[in-house]
């Protein structure tokens, strides 16, 4: 997503004729910023108030042209749709209309995906239209390859790789599409979360049980679960819930801790240094933190943005940036972690990277005017 403000209305007087009223939605973007393939979230609640005659079944959108647009309904634990994503392009200072039609949709084809990976010892990857990363699973733990953190695919297509990449297994050489040159190690990767204890990074070892909760075609969710560690004498569970839009550079990864008895537990999220150097800015005011690698000749850099929900402290060690926090186990907590490739050409320097990722934060405050007017 971009540092967009953005009108989302259902009939703004004055800009359709009356007898179309309630067939219409439009889309205003007050920003000087095109919005290029992004997900916005309609109510499906008040889509459903509006347009009294549509139903899951009998509902689409179509743009301007009459083409279909992609669309994906959220629902909440209970199963009831909650909203409605729909991916869509609107020019700077301008807006876009769409059409309700009540009618079945067509089968789009998917802009994120992830698997779990048996045959690469246990990987979990997921990937949307414009990057991709892994997490590595529990066959690969006692191995001299294990690695603790989340991995960074660099993509250059807005295809999806990972099935291709992996049949292929040639995925550290750029054949076009882009590849994995990023190196995790035992530390964080971009962006893990893991227990901070006596002053050291604990971690549970890598994932043992996923689940995939919404597998797109625009927004793909899924937990990452970890063996039980002992806290003080409590036992206590890791799991993650990562959530990737289409779009977006940007996981957004929800914390949560089983444990046997409420304990409150120091977290460190992490991102991995070079030992030749980059650029590296922690925003404290704004909760992020930002790491352009060192470029390599061949391959260029990969630039990593964390943002916090709450206040961190910074600890550096020789391997990486550490945010130390703490949570309860009784509530959950929240951030950000993702990543860029210079070589995708969207985001090419440090300075752009740390503005986009400051951008983005702010979106994930309210701070974007994303507005729902109905008349």
């Amino acid at each position: 997503m971009k540092y967009l403000f953005i009108i989302v209305g259902l009939l703004l007087a004055g800009v359709v004729p009356a007898q179309q009223s309630k067939r219409v939605i439009i889309l205003k973007n007050h920003s000087t910023q095109d919005i290029k393939g992004q997900v916005i979230e309609l109510s499906w609640k008040k889509l459903t108030h509006y347009y009294k005659l549509i139903d899951t079944t009998l509902f689409a959108l179509e743009d301007k042209s009459g083409q279909e647009i992609p669309i994906q309904f959220e629902s909440l634990p209970d199963g009831s749709i909650d909203k409605v994503l729909v991916f869509v392009s609107v020019p700077a200072k301008s807006n876009t209309i769409l059409k309700v039609v009540k009618r079945t949709r067509k089968n789009y084809p998917s802009l994120v995906y992830g698997r779990y990976v048996p045959e690469r010892k246990d990987d979990f990857a997921w990937e949307n239209d414009r990057i991709a990363f892994r997490m590595y699973g529990k066959a690969l733990q006692f191995t001299n390859e294990n690695a603790h953190g989340i991995d960074v695919w660099a993509k250059r297509t807005n295809q999806l790789v990972i099935n291709d990449w992996y049949k292929k297994n040639d995925y550290h050489k750029d054949h076009g599409e882009g590849l994995d040159f990023y190196s995790v190690g035992l530390t964080m990767g971009a962006g893990n979360i893991a227990p901070y204890i006596a002053d050291t990074v604990f971690y549970p070892g890598n994932y043992t049980h996923w689940k995939i909760l919404e597998h797109g075609p625009l927004r793909l969710r899924f937990t990452l679960t970890y063996d039980s560690f002992s806290y003080k004498g409590v036992a206590v569970m890791l799991e993650k819930e990562i959530q990737l839009s289409a779009g977006d550079q940007f996981n957004k990864v929800t914390v949560s801790l089983n444990a046997s008895d409420p304990v409150k537990v120091p977290m460190a999220v992490g991102i991995v240094r070079r030992k030749e150097g980059g650029y590296f800015n922690f925003d404290k005011h704004h909760k992020i933190a930002t790491y352009w690698e060192p470029a390599s000749i061949v391959n260029g850099s990969i630039g990593v943005g964390v943002i916090f929900s709450d206040n961190v402290d910074l600890k550096t060690t020789q391997s990486q940036q550490l945010f130390i926090c703490s949570m309860h186990s009784l509530q959950q907590l929240v951030y950000y972690t993702g990543a860029t490739w210079d070589k995708q050409g969207d985001f090419t320097t440090a300075t752009t990277w740390k503005r986009v990722t400051r951008n983005f934060a702010k979106e994930t405050r309210g701070k974007t005017s994303i507005k729902i007017r109905y008349q």
